[in-house]
């Protein structure tokens, strides 16, 4: 009952900003951040995925047979992929302008930049999207479904407000990766927080 609405709202919050953006700002904003978001998302998605899915069977096994591990694992997986994830994101998005130029042509580096402005969000989305599974085992899916919604809502509302002041695009999805940058911070808070009481008894 939880799980078919999250999964709809998933989606749609990854398939919203390209079609608002087209909207606004018509098809050569698009095409820049449509490839900056496939350069960035595909590499992220694909292994954030495999993490994932290796998490949620270790997290679910430690859940049934050593539940007092499972908020110390959760918090030492997401310390481990800001650790090895962060730098070398920052490092690409420091030359990302330059390495857009030089390996797709002048005519896509403002994807570059594109890629620039939407790292805060990559490496949010890096470090605890693959944990999120952890809310699945604590059996905290209404509150999954409540982040998902306010993501969801959150994406639309940026974008109209930047259609309605007239804001450039480069404003636009600087608001938009900031935003999801602090849903993902308050996702790994709830994370811990439903983690920690589901298995409070343990401690």
């Amino acid at each position: 009952i939880w799980a078919t609405p999250s999964t709809v709202m998933n989606i749609g919050a990854l398939t919203l900003p390209s079609l608002l953006m087209a909207g606004i700002y018509g098809q050569r904003e698009v095409g820049l951040f449509y490839f900056a978001q496939r350069i960035l998302g595909v590499p992220i998605t694909l292994l954030g995925n495999a993490i994932a899915q290796a998490f949620y069977g270790h997290i679910g096994h430690l859940a049934r047979t050593e539940p007092v591990r499972v908020y110390r694992q959760v918090r030492r997986v997401s310390a481990v992929l800001a650790v090895f994830g962060a730098p070398p994101l920052l490092c690409l998005a420091v030359f990302a302008p330059v390495l857009y130029r030089t390996v797709f042509g002048p005519q896509w580096e403002a994807a570059g930049q594109y890629f620039r402005l939407l790292m805060p969000a990559a490496i949010a989305q890096f470090v605890v999207s693959p944990i999120a599974s952890s809310m699945y085992v604590a059996n905290r899916l209404p509150a999954m479904l409540a982040w998902d919604a306010c993501r969801f809502t959150g994406i639309i509302v940026i974008f109209q407000v930047a259609a309605r002041m007239r804001l450039s695009a480069t404003i636009a999805l600087t608001s938009y990766s900031t935003y999801l940058a602090a849903m993902y911070i308050a996702l790994y808070v709830i994370q811990l927080r439903a983690v920690r009481s589901t298995y409070s008894a343990m401690y």
